[in-house]
C-alpha cells in the first residue's frame, strides 16, 4: 500500500503534487544536532516521523488517539504547513 501512495503522489494521481517532492514518509533516523531550546529529544536518540505531523492534540480525533484524522495535521510529504512552507518527505538509511 505504501508504494501505491508514493506512486500516486509522484505522478499527481490524486491531484497536483508540489514538486520537487520526496515521497518517503514514516522517516526514522538518529538525532545529530539539537538547538538550545530543544527538550523532547536528545543527541544520538533514535527518532521517527509518521505520515502526518503537527496534529493539534486538542480536537475530538486527537483525544481519541486518531491524530491521523486531525484537521490541522500536515502530511509528511506533499503537504503544506500553516505558514505556507511545503513538506518534502525524506528517506534515511
Amino acid at each position: 500500500m505504501t508504494e501505491s501512495l508514493d506512486l500516486h503522489t509522484i505522478d499527481s494521481g490524486w491531484g497536483p503534487s508540489n514538486y520537487p517532492v520526496v515521497v518517503g514518509h514514516e522517516i526514522v533516523g538518529t538525532v545529530t544536532k539539537v538547538g538550545s531550546d530543544v527538550t523532547r529529544v536528545k543527541l544520538g536518540q533514535r527518532v521517527g516521523v509518521g505520515a502526518q505531523v503537527q496534529s493539534c492534540h486538542n480536537c475530538e480525533h486527537c483525544h481519541e488517539h486518531l491524530e491521523q484524522y486531525c484537521p490541522r495535521g500536515v502530511n509528511t510529504y506533499n503537504g503544506k504547513y500553516p505558514d505556507g512552507a511545503l513538506s518534502y518527505g525524506g528517506y534515511s538509511k
